[in-house]
């Protein structure tokens, strides 16, 4: 799972029965976009217990997606800042280790 571990503690009054003609501004709907974590299950997504961070610190890390190649290989992918896409390529093994510690 690939995900910013943030959000809005309570939705300001004007989106609590839906979204609005238009934004306040100044608010963002769905808080920060940093940082970014994946998380690994082994239990078919009842518990989440192995978490990597991806990136951290200022910056806005969002739209992440994931595919797992033949080899095993899960390439993750996310928009930095909105101005480039950065990869990430974790080997099959990487990831059963994790989950074995």
């Amino acid at each position: 799972m690939l995900y910013n571990p943030t959000g809005v503690e309570r939705l300001p009054p004007q989106l609590e029965d839906g979204w609005p003609a238009e934004m306040p501004t100044g608010f963002s709907r769905w808080g920060p976009r940093t940082p970014l974590w994946v998380s690994f299950s082994a239990d078919n997504g009842e518990t989440w217990p192995w978490k990597v961070v991806l990136e951290e610190g200022p910056g806005e890390y969002s739209y992440p997606t994931a595919v797992q190649s033949k080899d095993g290989t899960l390439h993750i992918t996310h928009t930095y800042n909105r101005v480039a896409i950065r990869h990430a390529a974790v080997p099959e093994g990487a990831i059963e280790e994790l989950c074995r510690a």
